[in-house]
């Protein structure tokens, strides 16, 4: 079951939560990357600074009346982020479990409505090639994992860092493609909007 901010939103001690787009209450979604990533400071930073980034530009938005100027990419990383913790399993594409495709597909649809194919390797043929220099949030990331190419896939959320449902035994999670064991298998990057 993905993460569920509303029962915590309602603990939050502020006496005015200001509302941005689509009701997102970022303050309160500040607080909780701490919940979820209490033990990696280094992870919880970096995602802090995400969420502090996709806060200023909302609040810019909101303020200037022009809801229309928020970037699908930051609702998307948002709506991804409510899946940490949710068990893999193979073949998996609900909240009872999800692989790595099927929460990659998940989070698209919900997000931008964007329907893309059910595995990896179809994804990694979906969308403009990137090269690794010019990766984006919001770009989908492919390692060969298994073997062959596009065995696995994730969306990066920037600086090094990408989301995804990794293996048997693991939940959705944030991981640095800095680590040896990512650098020495990424194949491949895909921008599908």
């Amino acid at each position: 079951m993905p993460f569920d901010f509303s029962k915590k939103i309602r603990r939050v001690p502020w006496k005015t939560r200001k509302s941005t787009v689509n009701g997102e209450n970022f303050q309160a979604l500040l607080v909780y990357v701490g919940v979820l990533f209490p033990y990696n400071p280094p992870i919880m930073k970096k995602i802090l600074s995400l969420f502090l980034f996709c806060a200023v530009l909302s609040h810019s938005a909101w303020a200037s009346g022009s809801y229309a100027t928020v970037n699908p990419v930051q609702e998307m990383l948002l709506n991804a982020l409510k899946w940490v913790g949710v068990p893999y399993q193979f073949g998996g594409n609900t909240e009872e479990g999800l692989d790595c495709s099927g929460f990659v597909r998940l989070v698209f649809k919900e997000s931008v409505g964007k329907e893309l194919p059910r595995t990896a390797r179809e994804m990694g043929k979906v969308g403009e090639n990137v090269a690794l220099g010019d990766l984006s949030p919001g770009d989908l990331v492919f390692f060969n994992t298994l073997g062959r190419s596009f065995s696995h896939v994730g969306i990066y959320l920037g600086e090094s860092y990408f989301l995804h449902a990794p293996r048997k035994g693991a939940n959705v999670r944030v991981e640095s493609m800095a680590k040896s064991y990512w650098q020495q298998r990424i194949n491949g990057v895909r921008r599908v909007f």
